[in-house]
C-alpha cells in the first residue's frame, strides 16, 4: 500500500519536474539570444514607422508619396526582420545540443516569439496612417521578410543575416519605382493579393523548418 501512494506522488512530480526544467532551458535560451535586447530594438521600430509613413504622405506634392511611404514602410519592415534574424543566433555557438531534441523546440519558439513581436510592431507602426497598400500588406511583407532573414541566418550566421533582408529592401524598393507586379515582389502588390500572400507564406515557412531543423549557420559564430 505504502509502494503505491509512493509511485502515483512521484509521478505528477516527474512532471512537474520535466515542465520546470523545459520552461528554464526556454529561459536560458532566449537569455543567450539576447531576446529582450531584441524585442526593446523592434518595439523602438513602431514609432519611428508611424513617422516615416505619415510624413511622406503628408508632403504637399502627392507625385510619388505613396511610393515613398511603401519605400520607408518596407525599410523599416526589414530592420525588424534583421533584429529578429540576429537574435536567432548565440555568440559561443548552440551549447544547447545537449539538450538533445529539444533544441529544435527552442529554435522554433524563439523564431515564432520574435516573429509576433515583429509583427505586432509594424502593425502598430501603421495603425492608422493610411498605408497606400493597406495594413494587411504591411504584415505580409514583413513575414517574408522575416523568412528571408531567417533563411539568410541558417545559411551564413546571425552575423551577416541582414543581408538578405536589406537586399531584398532594395529590390522591393526597385520594383515599387518601376511599378513590378510579379507576386516574388510582393511589396508591390496590394493587400490581399493572393499570389504575393502565398509567396511571402511559403518562404516564411521554408525558413521556420530550416530554422528548426538545421540551425544558424556557423561563419557568423564566434568561437565554433
Amino acid at each position: 500500500m505504502n509502494t503505491l501512494i509512493h509511485d502515483e506522488s512521484v509521478v505528477p512530480l516527474a512532471g512537474r519536474d520535466a515542465r520546470s526544467s523545459l520552461a528554464r532551458l526556454l529561459r536560458l535560451h532566449l537569455a543567450s539570444r539576447r531576446v529582450p535586447a531584441a524585442l526593446l530594438a523592434l518595439a523602438a521600430c513602431a514609432p519611428l514607422l508611424q513617422w516615416a509613413v505619415r510624413s511622406s504622405l503628408s508632403q504637399t506634392s502627392l507625385s510619388g508619396a505613396r511610393t515613398s511611404a511603401q519605400q520607408l514602410s518596407l525599410l523599416l519592415e526589414a530592420a525588424t526582420a534583421a533584429i529578429v534574424s540576429a537574435a536567432l543566433h548565440g555568440p559561443f555557438g548552440e551549447a544547447e545540443r545537449i539538450a538533445g531534441r529539444r533544441l529544435p523546440l527552442l529554435r522554433l519558439a524563439t523564431a515564432l516569439l520574435l516573429t509576433v513581436a515583429a509583427l505586432a510592431v509594424v502593425y502598430v507602426g501603421v495603425l492608422g496612417t493610411a498605408m497606400p497598400a493597406g495594413e494587411l500588406s504591411a504584415l505580409r511583407d514583413t513575414a517574408g521578410l522575416v523568412g528571408i532573414g531567417i533563411l539568410s541566418t541558417v545559411l551564413v550566421g546571425g552575423h551577416f543575416a541582414w543581408i538578405g533582408p536589406v537586399s531584398y529592401w532594395v529590390l522591393g524598393a526597385y520594383a515599387l519605382t518601376e511599378n513590378w507586379h510579379t507576386p516574388w515582389t510582393w511589396p508591390g502588390r496590394p493587400g490581399g493579393d493572393l499570389g504575393a500572400d502565398l509567396c511571402a507564406s511559403a518562404v516564411f515557412a521554408a525558413a521556420l523548418l530550416a530554422i528548426t531543423l538545421a540551425g544558424p549557420g556557423r561563419q557568423g559564430v564566434s568561437g565554433s
